[in-house]
């Protein structure tokens, strides 16, 4: 039975496992102070027996958490008990760390990629060895030529098989000097066919009078100083002989064996290939011409 202040309340008297329900009494209440007896029932022409209080039913008691760091009874993430050992627990609670992912260092390429590589190896070299052909003929047909001494005609300065450089861009620089030694097709006057170039030096420029005479070359009657010659080397009386406008007068620097202007005439300087400036063979006559 609940107290309340001058209400009537009813008790909620629950039976007890196995008895039948006992029916609710009300009564009313006083306040503590004024009760001098035990209270009165409300309905005094019936009697009624004194009841006894039931104990209320205990809620089933949960069973009790057991201690997490218990290493005999510890406790699942349910809260019931179970056998495993705290250590597995633990485990069991603990989210496992990622497996490593292991990786092969250095990294080893796959087959394709080393069949592309090599395909793109090839392909480079390819590419290289075609460019610097194509350099290398472009230089040749515009730029420097080697040529080979076909005779003995430049003796002493060019020996037979001497291989020289021929700078073909020179003269679209600067004028044809004397004393250069030119590289020029072969003039119309030339009984040797077989040759198609010729290698000589350059003694005379157009308008020129040249002229042998005592062993010397006289360029408009004044003695022509040639330091190529070897010593003692004479050159055989020819001439006087005009040289045209546009043309050269050329000579071998061995003039008992040459075969040069003075058999077939000044050369045009529209034949004239380039400038022979640099003796490349053998490695031990090298040197600048």
């Amino acid at each position: 039975m609940a107290w309340g202040r001058g209400r009537i309340v009813e008790d909620d008297v629950r039976a007890a496992p196995g008895e039948e329900p006992r029916p609710a009494v009300a009564a009313e209440l006083k306040e503590p102070d004024d009760l001098v007896g035990p209270p009165l029932i409300s309905d005094t022409s019936a009697s009624v027996d004194a009841v006894e209080p039931v104990e209320p039913l205990s809620a089933v008691e949960p069973v009790s958490a057991v201690d997490p760091f218990d290493p005999v009874e510890p406790v699942g993430p349910t809260g019931t008990v179970v056998d495993a050992p705290f250590e597995r627990w633990f485990e069991e609670m603990t989210p496992s760390p990622p497996e490593p992912i292991l990786l092969d260092w250095p990294p080893k390429p796959a087959p394709r990629q080393r069949r592309t590589s090599a395909t793109r190896s090839l392909v480079e070299w390819t590419l290289v060895i075609g460019g610097a052909l194509a350099l290398a003929l472009l230089i040749r047909t515009f730029a420097i030529q080697t040529f080979k001494i076909p005779s003995e005609s430049m003796q002493s300065t060019l020996l037979v098989k001497d291989r020289v450089l021929v700078n073909k861009l020179s003269y679209r620089v600067h004028d044809i000097h004397r004393g250069d030694v030119i590289v020029f097709t072969r003039p119309p006057k030339e009984t040797n066919t077989d040759i198609k170039d010729l290698i000589k030096r350059v003694v005379g420029l157009p308008g020129e009078s040249v002229e042998g005479r005592d062993g010397h070359i006289l360029i408009d009657g004044r003695t022509l100083t040639e330091p190529y010659l070897d010593p003692g080397k004479a050159t055989t009386d020819f001439g006087p002989v005009t040289i045209p406008a546009g043309s050269l007068f050329v000579m071998g620097d061995n003039r008992d064996h040459s075969q040069d202007s003075r058999f077939f005439g000044p050369i045009e300087q529209r034949t004239v290939v380039g400038r022979a400036f640099l003796r490349i063979w053998p490695f031990g006559r090298l040197g600048w011409l």
